[in-house]
């Protein structure tokens, strides 16, 4: 069973100083993030709150499908398992993952994937899969925005949303 113990809307701070502020928060529940096995679903380069938290676990893997953001991964977090993957089709094989204690997802505000009509959207097709991954007891970050812009750009986002 899933339990939500917190839900926080930083919109519209930068994400870094939004999950500076998410991870100051665990730390005053004492939640011992060094004793944590984290993950990254969707990194992209990394720079966009990945860098602040990325350091404080007990280990750290970072996913993404971009191939052209392994080598900035790799020397901004030397430390970070990298793995170049989609990850909602890695989460929909049928074996066993490892599993994480924290689990941030942060996908792109759109429909999106390496195919033409753009595969996935938003968070729709991740939800199902997380507990694949999760721990007996896990903290699953989903970064949503709460007010999102863009539709005219995108009529199938807006249709699939």
């Amino acid at each position: 069973m899933l339990e939500i113990t917190m839900v926080l809307d930083f919109y519209p701070k930068p994400r870094g100083v939004a999950m500076e502020e998410l991870i100051q928060n665990l730390t005053n529940l004492k939640i011992e993030l060094s004793t944590l096995n984290a993950v990254e679903l969707f990194g992209n380069d990394g720079s966009s709150h990945t860098f602040v938290f990325a350091n404080r676990f007990k280990s750290i893997e970072i996913w993404e499908v971009d191939q052209k953001f392994e080598n900035k991964l790799k020397k901004k977090f030397p430390y970070a398992k990298i793995r170049i993957i989609d990850s909602i089709k890695f989460l929909e094989r049928d074996f066993n993952h490892d599993k994480f204690d924290f689990i941030v997802i942060d996908n792109p505000m759109n429909i999106f994937g390496l195919t033409s009509d753009g595969s996935y959207c938003e968070h729709f097709e991740i939800i199902k899969l997380v507990k694949k991954i999760m721990e007996k007891k896990s903290i699953v970050i989903f970064n949503v925005n709460t007010s999102p812009y863009g539709y005219d750009k995108s009529p199938m986002w807006k249709k699939r949303r």
